[in-house]
């Protein structure tokens, strides 16, 4: 789903999702909407940041912490940091849990209260950095260096890291994971 394409600024290539709708369901993971995941599920305490370009009516997500990737539609379980067009943020404690056959996975934390949310004053057509940061239970999500929530949860410790957008696509660049300071094992 995603290419890599020309930043339409001139600043170098980026990550662009090309489909507009879903495409062939595979088994491994039915109906998914447009994200990736990579790392190690031992990951505990790190940042992922992104810079991203949003599409008109669409969103990007940076995912930390994921532990189960359902095969349906549903969201991974992770935290699940979102930013769309209009500049509506949110970060979710994703909870999906396996179900009695492999295909049944029970969802609650794609359709309940997020633990943070708010609007950030941000230009559409413009790149922003986004950054989710996870060290023990302290959870920090930021837009353009701007600190909008700290706190605390212990919903997901450990886990891969993620990214995604809405079918109407989105531009990510500079995609970086890189250790928490803020975590007590943290070394230099």
């Amino acid at each position: 789903m995603f290419e890599i394409q020309n930043r339409t600024d001139g600043q170098g290539n980026c990550l662009r999702q090309m489909l507009s709708q879903d495409g062939i369901g595979w088994s491994g993971h039915k109906d998914p909407k447009p994200e990736t995941v990579l790392g190690d599920l031992t990951w505990k305490d790190y940042i992922i940041a992104a810079d991203v370009l949003i599409s008109t009516n669409s969103y990007a997500a940076l995912m930390g912490r994921i532990t189960l990737v359902p095969n349906n539609s549903k969201l991974p379980a992770c935290y699940y940091f979102q930013l769309n067009s209009g500049g509506h943020w949110e970060l979710r404690a994703i909870q999906t849990a396996l179900g009695d056959k492999p295909w049944c996975f029970h969802t609650t934390g794609d359709t309940g209260k997020p633990l943070a949310e708010g609007d950030a004053a941000i230009f559409q057509n413009q790149w922003h950095h986004l950054e989710l940061g996870m060290a023990g239970d302290r959870i920090t999500i930021s837009i353009d260096e701007r600190i909008l929530a700290v706190l605390h949860d212990s919903s997901h410790l450990r886990g891969q890291a993620g990214l995604g957008c809405g079918w109407r696509g989105a531009d990510i660049a500079n995609f970086l994971i890189k250790p928490d300071q803020a975590s007590p094992e943290f070394k230099h």
